[in-house]
């Protein structure tokens, strides 16, 4: 079951509809698409409790200006953007209730490019390939396969959770809005060993600017030429989300979410991807600093990332509501102590994903032993 949301006014520069993306289709040549900035993607559906890979709307440069058909809750992540309800401004980061009529729209953007509107239940349009994304070469997915236009009118699924959680991310939270120069983090890949040890070199000290002919398959790179050993062209091989070809003219070209499946110019490495989203914030002339690091350092970088989502995961979505306390093998049912049910011994079911710790408490002079189990 769908219902009616919104009615487009105004689409802005380039509003598409993308899930997580389209997998396991490669390698008859279709693209995976979905977010540029797959941590604010990500984030905008958990503040709804929305399973990470519901339907959201990403916006480029500027967002729309969108008619609310009926009542709802979105969120909105990513760039920092002025954004109003019936002329009154509203907080990102955080779940915001709308009601039909309401006027939503974004009149400036001020840090970041990219911003992401999601809604409680995803926004609905056909799967094409087990995925909702637009892939706009291809013109397929999404509002058919094209950006989103004056007129459009877009539909919401069915939520699996209809609560209301008055919940946000720190006052000035901006873990993917990109400084100037942008550090970014690179695992060195020296495809076919097209590059020397200068060419290697000339890449991680000289500073990069993002040229304005960038897009949705790559962010072409202004700066010093990087020379290859021999010819620029390559067998075509597989390509990743974050690769840095080198082409013939000597200019970087990092492949972002719309890259081709593969690609025939040399690979000089690969941008790690806890670094994917603030590179994908970054506007046109933002200079880039390239640091290279070892698959190792690139674990334990991508573990701490992990680490972090998941923590405001749990902070953002009450997943750290989620707790059972056991002692003498009762429940106990939890509150905090400023008031409000943490959880419910009776609402508990079986789940698979459960950690559980043990702990001995002293109190009084007695010692008790608990079990805190958290739970998905």
């Amino acid at each position: 079951m769908k219902t009616k949301i919104f009615e487009i006014n105004n689409s802005g520069p380039q509003t598409t509809i993308q899930d997580l993306g389209r997998y396991g289709f490669q390698n008859i040549g279709v693209p995976v698409s979905g977010p540029m900035d797959p941590f604010s993607f990500k984030m905008a559906n958990i503040l709804l409790n929305n399973p990470v890979n519901f339907a959201c709307l990403e916006t480029t440069f500027l967002g729309p200006s969108l008619s609310a058909l009926d009542d709802a809750i979105i969120s909105i992540t990513g760039a920092e953007s002025t954004v109003k309800i019936n002329d009154q401004p509203i907080k990102l980061w955080q779940p915001v209730k709308i009601s039909k009529g309401d006027i939503i729209s974004f009149e400036s953007l001020h840090r970041g490019t990219i911003n992401y509107i999601g809604i409680q239940g995803g926004f609905e349009c056909p799967l094409i390939m087990n995925s909702r994304s637009t892939y706009l070469t291809g013109q397929f997915g999404g509002q058919n396969g094209r950006i989103l236009e004056k007129g459009d009118v877009l539909y919401k699924g069915v939520s699996p959770n209809n609560e209301f959680i008055e919940t946000s991310f720190p006052t000035g939270f901006n873990f993917v809005i990109p400084s100037n120069p942008l550090e970014v983090r690179i695992l060195i890949t020296n495809s076919m060993n097209k590059f020397s040890r200068e060419s290697l070199a000339q890449l991680w000290e000289s500073t990069y600017s993002i040229s304005p002919k960038s897009n949705r398959i790559g962010y072409r790179l202004n700066g010093p030429k990087i020379d290859h050993a021999g010819g620029a062209d390559i067998i075509s091989s597989g390509t990743e989300f974050g690769a840095i070809q080198i082409p013939g003219d000597g200019q970087p070209i990092i492949l972002m979410a719309d890259r081709g499946t593969t690609g025939g110019y040399s690979k000089i490495g690969s941008v790690i991807t806890p670094d994917i989203s603030k590179l994908a914030q970054a506007a046109p002339n933002n200079k880039i600093n390239f640091r290279p690091v070892s698959l190792h350092e690139a674990h334990q970088i991508s573990f701490k990332y992990e680490r972090v989502m998941k923590s405001l995961a749990s902070t953002v979505s009450g997943l750290d509501n989620n707790i059972r306390v056991i002692y003498d093998n009762k429940d106990f049912e939890i509150h905090k102590v400023s008031g409000g049910e943490i959880t419910d011994p009776n609402k508990i079911k079986e789940h698979s994903d459960i950690e559980s710790q043990k702990y001995s408490v002293e109190y009084n002079g007695e010692t008790y032993s608990l079990a805190i189990e958290t739970y998905r």
